[in-house]
């Protein structure tokens, strides 16, 4: 019976374009396909990873704004269904919050089964909108065969989008808080959200923390310079601080940063992991925004990252995905122990106001679909009608068919 699980994370901020599954098909075979070949945890290109039980899918900015506040991104997504599904991965779970999805997929050879999937977001946009946010899948994976009830373990996985912009490093932190706190938790409930016992727990996503130069100095990121640009890596330092992602870790980085490219400029590299062929972007610090962790795992657990890179074939966007393989044991890891989750506690009047959030994602949605001048500014009369309204008649807590509104969903 199986007692380890290999795991393919794979996250991506989309660039708010519709990618076609003939663009997908090969950059996801080299990098997470069985037998991948894709750059080591040591920064070699060429190693190889044993082919995943699951594949997880961190995607961002998915579709056009538009598209995202009417929950309409569903052919946004399946371009990566469909390619994932050629190869051979049957989707689990998902859950989406504007712009932001989390997609789990199961191998079809099936050494597992998933079963108790319970889904979870949260948005911390302005005025609780979906701009920026957090969803989550929880799921319980058991051996095939097993006949014992306690043989399974629980998963968590959860995709994030945090606040963008230089200089914004204190409201990503507080994302990561804000995200720990609410998400799989009821109001009061505390850690028993994010951190609940015996669950290990991967968060991917474009978390958005910058290179972070202390004095002005030149921005052109080179293989020369990549120890000095990383030394000033916001989100290492929040992590070793312990100001945020309290008991997780993250493999060495040894790939180019991420953000920002060149939009449509042209060639891709020819293998993961390579440095990018395309120029950064001169209006940001070429900077690590895409990443991925784990939780803790201790000592002679027989944890093993096979791969931790970039993928820089796919150039749609002004970001490049990033992978991880990793192989866990099935048993969970321990429970995090730290002053900063006991005190979490989940925000009380989120249901209420999300569901004012979500009437205003319609209404403005609306809005930018017309598009010409005079007929949206009849709707921003409306719109600051219908907010009035919402704000005096809004429930304590959201209705149980607001999309992203309930703290937990089981599916």
């Amino acid at each position: 019976m199986a007692s380890t699980v290999t795991i393919a994370l794979f996250t991506y901020n989309c660039g708010k374009v519709l990618h076609p599954v003939e663009s997908l098909r090969r950059p996801l075979d080299r990098a997470i396909g069985p037998a991948a070949a894709v750059a080591g945890a040591d920064g070699r290109a060429g190693a190889v990873g044993p082919a995943p039980d699951v594949v997880v899918l961190s995607l961002q900015e998915i579709a056009p704004v538009q598209t995202c506040f009417f929950g309409s991104v569903g052919p946004f997504i399946e371009p990566f269904v469909q390619a994932l599904d050629a190869l051979g991965y049957v989707a689990a779970g998902r859950e989406v919050l504007g712009s932001t999805a989390c997609v789990v997929f199961l191998a079809a050879r099936a050494r597992y089964v998933a079963t108790d999937v319970r889904r979870s977001s949260f948005a911390f946009g302005p005025m609780a909108t979906s701009l920026k946010g957090a969803a989550g899948v929880r799921l319980t994976l058991t051996p095939v065969g097993a006949t014992d009830g306690a043989a399974g373990a629980d998963f968590t996985f959860v995709a994030a989008h945090f606040a963008a912009n230089e200089g914004m490093r204190g409201a990503r932190d507080l994302n990561f808080s804000d995200m720990a706190a609410n998400l799989f938790a009821e109001p009061g409930h505390g850690a028993a959200g994010l951190y609940a016992a015996h669950t290990h727990l991967f968060v991917l996503g474009d978390l958005n923390y910058r290179v972070d130069f202390a004095e002005k100095r030149a921005l052109a990121w080179s293989a020369d310079a990549h120890k000095d640009f990383f030394a000033c890596d916001e989100l290492t330092d929040s992590l070793a601080s312990e100001k945020a992602f309290y008991g997780l870790a993250e493999p060495p980085v040894l790939f180019p940063p991420t953000y920002k490219f060149s939009e449509h400029a042209p060639a891709a590299a020819p293998a993961p992991g390579l440095a990018p062929t395309r120029p950064y972007s001169s209006k940001r610090t070429p900077s690590w925004c895409d990443r991925i962790l784990h939780l803790r795992y201790g000592p002679g657990t027989g944890v093993r990252v096979h791969a931790y890179t970039s993928v820089p074939e796919l150039t749609e966007s002004d970001h490049i995905p990033v992978v991880q393989s990793v192989t866990v044991p099935l048993k969970a890891p321990q429970d995090v122990v730290h002053d900063a989750v006991a005190a979490l506690r989940a925000h009380p009047g989120y249901g209420g106001r999300r569901w004012r959030a979500g009437h205003f994602e319609h209404a403005l949605g609306y809005a930018l679909y017309l598009g010409d001048p005079a007929v949206m500014a009849v709707f921003v009369v409306l719109l600051a009608a219908t907010v009035y309204a919402l704000l005096r008649t809004a429930p304590a807590s959201a209705p149980a068919l607001v999309p992203g509104a309930p703290a937990v969903r089981v599916v």
